[in-house]
């Protein structure tokens, strides 16, 4: 496996653990278990897409059934990105530390859009979840338009370092002069 693929891979499974962990209980209104898990990680996602307006208090928060997603958690979310970024940079060493956050920033904002056209159907009616994706997507591309950037430039902040770190460490130091082989 690539240095960047690791990184990848590292970068989306910490992004949704800490979603996950960080996002606080809720109740699922649905019976499905696939269902369920498909909810979970919308809401792990939403987690991450408005860190800047988190982390200023001013997030959006939507409940339907006793389902909450919420974007104000405070300054968890920028951690969080950061650590996911650290991770990826530690996983992807020097040659894909900047490559693996951003497609990971990529994926995650990706996801976030395909889960949401997946499960705001199911919890609205048949036209309110257009409604509902348009509010998402015109507060986080119109209103706050630094939430895309934070979501790209913060991971990259902890992994730059980190790859450099690693990769840094197993290089062997070469000699300031070497002798000649003639005398």
């Amino acid at each position: 496996m690539t240095g960047l693929t690791k990184g990848l891979l590292a970068y989306l499974s910490s992004a949704v653990a800490l979603g996950s962990l960080l996002s606080g209980p809720t109740a699922y209104p649905f019976r499905d278990l696939q269902q369920a898990i498909v909810a979970e990680l919308y809401r792990s996602l939403t987690f991450y897409v408005a860190p800047v307006s988190s982390a200023l208090g001013d997030g959006i928060s939507l409940t339907r059934y006793g389902f909450t997603l919420s974007t104000s958690h405070g300054l968890y979310p920028l951690l969080g990105l950061l650590i996911a970024g650290l991770l990826a940079g530690l996983c992807a060493g020097r040659s894909g530390s900047v490559v693996a956050p951003l497609l990971g920033s990529a994926l995650v904002f990706g996801l976030w859009q395909l889960t949401g056209f997946y499960l705001l159907p199911q919890l609205y009616g048949q036209y309110e979840w257009v409604g509902v994706l348009n509010g998402l997507n015109e507060f986080l591309l119109v209103s706050k338009p630094l939430e895309l950037l934070a979501l790209f430039s913060i991971p990259l902040i902890g992994s730059i370092p980190a790859g450099h770190l690693i990769d840094s460490s197993a290089e062997k130091p070469q000699p300031l002069f070497y002798r000649s082989s003639r005398r």
